[in-house]
């Protein structure tokens, strides 16, 4: 087998397990979340796991490809006279940690052992939280106007 034949054999075979996927409120955004794993046990020689989280808002992801009212206008720089696009979405199509409306997460190479109590509900909670953390969200709760109540700031929705 060629290198090129190779390559197109393996096409889309990375992280190609579906281990859910989810609807969560991360701080009053609906957000779709897709989790997929892969696992390295021949690599390692014991039970070992890598997640891909695919976030997306939710209101983006229902437009599909008619996304162009979706962007922040271009912005004119006074010194080259030209207008410069940004790609940031207007607020309500972004992510609590992504201007683009989108974030892709990849999780380390973790020992089965070490989650072999947690579910993937857990992991996709544990994962947006450090997501929010790492964006500067420090509180552990907000008040939610939909369901007039102090709720998590990571929480599902709903499982797909």
């Amino acid at each position: 087998m060629s290198g090129s034949d190779y390559t197109e054999s393996n096409t889309n075979k990375f992280f190609e397990k579906i281990e859910g996927e989810f609807i969560l409120d991360l701080q009053g955004t609906e957000t779709y979340c897709k989790v997929s794993s892969d696992r390295y046990d021949e690599i390692y020689k014991k039970p070992t796991i890598s997640y891909h989280l695919s976030f997306e808002n939710n209101k983006l992801k229902g437009l599909g490809e008619l996304d162009t009212h979706t962007f922040e206008p271009p912005q004119f720089d006074k010194v080259s006279g030209c207008y410069i696009a940004n790609f940031k979405r207007k607020p309500e199509y972004r992510l609590p940690f992504s201007q683009t409306g989108h974030k892709s997460h990849y999780s380390g190479f973790i020992d089965m052992k070490s989650i072999s109590h947690k579910s993937t509900d857990d992991i996709v909670v544990e994962v947006s939280k450090w997501l929010m953390i790492d964006a500067g969200y420090k509180r552990k709760k907000y008040f939610c106007t939909k369901r007039f109540a102090d709720v998590p700031i990571v929480s599902i929705l709903k499982k797909i």
